[in-house]
């Protein structure tokens, strides 16, 4: 895996009015990263971060300070978009999962990004779409969701078949880790405490 700096490969939308809360994941259904590069641009689109299928990552725009479009009105402000180089209807390879699940746990760590993914809003329908469900983001970061897919925010089956459920499977952030690790000390010094509160009553 390989890091490759190209900011900025797109006009922002302004800067940051706080940090991102939440990742919002998409396919690009082009065949390479030059290819999407071309069509957003074209579109008037953008995004931070792209995974080829080798499982490079490609930085476009700085998540700290730039806000992309990336995934419709109302959900760009606090989000990071990520896309994947894969055409529709093709198997996404190992090594592009492994590059997709460390930006999610680099970023994470970075901006305190809950590695909780929200549910899948459909069953995957490419003749009709995924025509219900669609939440705002804000709404599903208040519900405590910081991994979401594009089809989650707007009527769209984007991100195709990315088994994204394995990707988060088992993935804790540092911060996780640690919170977790400080409340596993917290209790156990609380039970020393205890103990010897009883020792010292008894006169012991």
């Amino acid at each position: 895996m390989e890091i490759i700096d190209l900011r900025p490969a797109f006009d922002d939308y302004g800067p940051r009015r706080r940090p991102p809360r939440a990742f919002i994941v998409h396919h690009t259904n082009t065949p390479h990263a030059q290819r999407t590069r071309d069509v957003l641009a074209r579109r008037g689109l953008s995004t931070h971060i792209e995974v080829t299928k080798a499982g490079d990552v490609l930085l476009y725009l700085d998540p700290a300070t730039k806000t992309a479009w990336h995934a419709g009105s109302g959900n760009n402000a606090d989000t990071i978009g990520i896309d994947l180089t894969h055409m529709e209807g093709e198997p996404f390879p190992q090594a592009q999962l492994d590059g997709l699940a460390w930006v999610i746990r680099h970023y994470a760590d970075q901006f305190a990004i809950p590695i909780a993914l929200a549910p899948d809003r459909c069953v995957i329908t490419h003749a009709q779409g995924c025509q219900s469900g669609v939440l705002k983001a804000p709404d599903l970061i208040r519900l405590g969701y910081g991994i979401v897919r594009h089809r989650n925010v707007h009527t769209t089956v984007c991100p195709d078949n990315l088994p994204l459920e394995r990707v988060v499977s088992g993935m804790r952030t540092g911060s996780s880790t640690r919170a977790a690790r400080g409340g596993i000390l917290a209790s156990a010094l609380a039970v020393l405490g205890g103990f010897l509160a009883y020792r010292l009553a008894r006169g012991r």
